[in-house]
C-alpha cells in the first residue's frame, strides 16, 4: 500500500556483484511498481498544503479566466464546451450532422436536439414558465407553454389555452367515449332540460299529427296537389284585377289538356263562362234540365233542335 514519499528514497534498490542479472531485474521492477503506486497515491490526494502560495496563485489566475474548449475524434465527432462568467453552453456534433446543446444562464436553461434535415425540439426553462417546441420537415412549429396563467398550446390551426377551469380554443373535437358522470352539473341540468322540451315536443307534434291521406299532399305558398279534395264549400277567390275561374283538367292520349274552364270576369257587368280551352266537347245528359232567366243564342249555330211548348 502507499505510505508517503519517504519509502521512494529508503527503498531504492541496493544492487550487488552476488545477485544475479535476474535477481537485479525483479529488484527494479519491484522499485518502479512501488513508485507508480506512490505517484497514482499522490496525484490523487493533492491539497492546497501540498503547493506553496506562489503556484496556487498562479493555479488559480488560469481557471478565472474564461474556457473555450473543442475536442475531435477520427470520427468527425466534436464537443464543445463554453464557460463564461454569465454563460454556459456544451454542443455535441456526430458525422450524420445531429447536434445537442445545452445552454444556461442565471434566468434560463435551453436544451434542443436538432438533425440534419432541420427537425428540432427544444425545451427552455425560466422562471415564469417551461416552454417545449417541435420544429417539423415542412417549417411547421407546435409549441407548448405552461405558465401561471395555464397551459397554451399554438400550431398551424390555432391557440388553444388550457386551465384548471376552462378550455379556450377555435373549435373542439372530442373522441372516444364521455360518461354522465364526466360532465359537471349545470351542463347535466341543461341536457335534461334540452330533453325535456323535446320530448314534449313530441308529445305535442304526435297529438297533433295528420290524417294518413294528407301525407299524400302538397301544399306549398301557390299550389295544392292531392288524389281528392273533399269540401262543404269550395270558394275561388277574385284576383285583384277582378279574373278568377275553376278549371278541370284531362288527360286525352298521353297528353294533360284544359277540359273545362268556369271563369269569371268583373267588367262594367260581371260575366261567367263556361268553355273548354283546348277544344273539348260537352255533352249535356240529365233527365230533366231547368232555366230561368234570359237565354241567348245569338252567337250560337244551332243544330237538330225540336221544340216543344206547352
Amino acid at each position: 500500500m502507499p505510505s508517503n514519499i519517504l519509502s521512494a528514497d529508503t527503498s531504492f534498490p541496493n544492487l550487488t556483484d552476488e545477485q544475479t542479472t535476474d535477481q537485479k531485474f525483479k529488484v527494479i521492477t519491484d522499485y518502479l511498481y512501488m513508485l507508480l503506486e506512490q505517484l497514482r497515491y499522490s496525484m490523487g490526494n493533492l491539497g492546497l498544503e501540498n503547493f506553496n502560495e506562489t503556484s496556487f496563485q498562479q493555479i488559480s489566475g488560469l481557471i478565472q479566466e474564461p474556457i473555450y474548449a473543442q475536442l475531435e475524434d477520427v470520427d468527425k465527432n466534436i464537443a464543445s464546451l463554453v464557460l463564461e462568467a454569465e454563460y454556459f453552453n456544451t454542443r455535441l456534433t456526430d458525422a450524420e450532422g445531429n447536434i445537442s446543446s445545452l445552454t444556461q444562464t442565471s434566468e434560463t436553461f435551453r436544451t434542443q436536439i436538432q438533425d440534419l434535415n432541420g427537425q428540432m425540439t427544444s425545451v427552455t426553462q425560466s422562471v415564469n414558465g417551461i416552454q417545449t417546441q417541435i420544429v417539423g420537415l415542412d417549417g411547421s412549429v407546435t409549441t407548448i407553454t405552461q405558465t401561471l396563467n395555464g397551459l397554451t398550446v399554438e400550431d398551424s390551426g390555432g391557440t388553444t389555452l388550457i386551465r384548471g377551469d376552462r378550455i379556450e380554443t377555435g373549435s373542439l373535437v372530442l373522441t372516444g367515449t364521455i360518461t354522465w358522470d364526466d360532465l359537471a352539473s349545470d351542463a347535466q341540468g341543461e341536457i335534461n332540460d334540452a330533453m325535456n322540451k323535446a320530448n314534449s315536443a313530441y308529445d305535442l307534434a304526435y297529438a297533433n299529427q295528420l290524417p294518413g291521406y294528407i301525407k299524400s299532399t302538397y301544399i306549398d305558398s301557390t299550389e295544392i296537389r292531392s288524389p281528392t279534395i273533399k269540401a262543404n264549400i269550395f270558394e275561388v277567390s277574385a284576383t285583384q284585377n277582378g279574373n278568377g275561374g275553376l278549371y278541370l283538367k284531362g288527360m286525352f292520349n298521353g297528353q294533360l289538356y284544359d277540359m273545362l274552364s268556369i271563369s269569371y270576369y268583373g267588367g262594367d257587368t260581371p260575366y261567367i263562362t263556361f268553355d273548354s280551352p283546348d277544344g273539348g266537347y260537352a255533352r249535356w245528359a240529365f233527365n230533366r234540365s231547368e232555366f230561368a232567366g234570359n237565354i241567348s243564342f245569338s252567337q250560337a249555330n244551332v243544330t237538330g233542335l225540336y221544340l216543344r211548348f206547352t
